[in-house]
């Protein structure tokens, strides 16, 4: 009985002491790599951007800024006379092209043309894998220190899949993985796995994981978790003045359907039931060739074309809407 006692002893001791010393070594990288993402202490969220991090991932590069954003140096004070546009949002909105051909800086680079008396600043503050539960987090725990005028959600259609994903996990394990880096490690290269498995495999490809995400807008439960985030949202942000908008994001396979798609219809009526700005861009992109809006092979993420086409439709209604208040500056054109 004593040697089973030992033994199961030894096994805990073990354990304990692969997680320690896989804690301070994961901690020992993390501060001498600078990884591209780190565990997050924002409540609800895994994981964010490491400041200071430069990276290249398949020709691009991601270069991460000393606040955490993907995007240039910013203060966090808001200069005087300067409108500053708060972007949040997944991956498309994070962008798989270089930084100057995301649609947050095109838009940028767009009204500094357009208005070069005047000052602006677009702050990408979109994470790879987020859904509209974690840029809730983000707008309340960083976005409102910036002190933006307007905020701007790029809904992606994957978004209430990456909300369900994430609703499983209970308080004490987020606990867990927010507060043990290696832990958090392990979690995110598991699911990493596990994703590259199931597309090696064929149990998931592009056309299956369309279908995944946009029958979830046929449930009401999600459609109501979504509501539910996207008031409250609003709520915040009108209670600091601060304006507010949505867009959302079609998948490729919806440019080739000629009736209005289902998923953009549920959000602009939850939109509008809000009292939210909505922006479907789907026209403005069926007047491109598809297949180059997109990156190759990927029915999600925008090439710099299709960067490009949304950054206008997003401007063009950001003006139609008055939701740049011009007049704040005393200036014109």
């Amino acid at each position: 009985m004593r040697t089973w006692h030992h033994k199961l002893l030894a096994i805990f001791m073990g354990i304990i002491i692969f997680f320690i010393a896989g804690e301070g070594g994961y901690r020992t990288y993390l501060y001498i790599s600078k990884p591209l993402y780190r565990p997050s202490n924002v409540p609800g969220l895994l994981w964010e951007p490491t400041p200071g991090a430069d990276v290249i991932d398949n020709g691009v590069r991601y270069k991460i800024n000393s606040n955490g954003l993907r995007d240039n140096e910013y203060s966090l004070e808001k200069p005087k006379n300067v409108i500053r546009i708060a972007v949040i949002g997944d991956s498309v909105t994070w962008g798989y092209t270089e930084l100057q051909n995301t649609y947050p800086k095109v838009i940028e680079r767009e009204l500094k043309r357009l208005y070069p008396k005047m000052g602006f600043e677009v702050l990408n503050f979109g994470i790879e894998g987020t859904g509209s539960k974690h840029q809730l987090a983000i707008v309340t725990e960083r976005v409102l220190k910036y002190s933006p005028n307007l905020v701007v959600q790029g809904h992606c259609l994957n978004d209430l899949l990456d909300d369900m994903r994430f609703a499983y996990i209970g308080p004490t394990t987020l606990w867990v993985l927010q507060h043990s880096f290696f832990a958090d490690f392990i979690t995110i290269k598991t699911i990493t796995l596990a994703r590259i498995l199931r597309a090696k495999t064929g149990i998931i490809n592009k056309d299956t994981y369309y279908m995944d995400s946009i029958k979830l807008y046929e449930e009401p439960e999600r459609l109501l978790a979504f509501k539910v985030i996207l008031k409250e949202m609003n709520k915040i942000l009108r209670d600091k003045g601060v304006n507010f908008a949505l867009t959302v994001f079609p998948f490729r396979q919806q440019l080739d359907n000629a009736t209005y798609p289902t998923p953009q219809k549920r959000i602009s009526d939850i939109c509008r039931a809000e009292g939210v700005p909505f922006l479907d861009p789907i026209d403005a992109l069926k007047e491109y060739n598809a297949d180059g809006l997109y990156l190759k092979g990927d029915p999600v993420h925008f090439s710099s074309t299709g960067n490009k086409v949304v950054a206008r439709s997003i401007l063009n209604f950001l003006q139609s809407q008055g939701l740049l208040d011009y007049r704040e500056l005393g200036q014109g054109k």
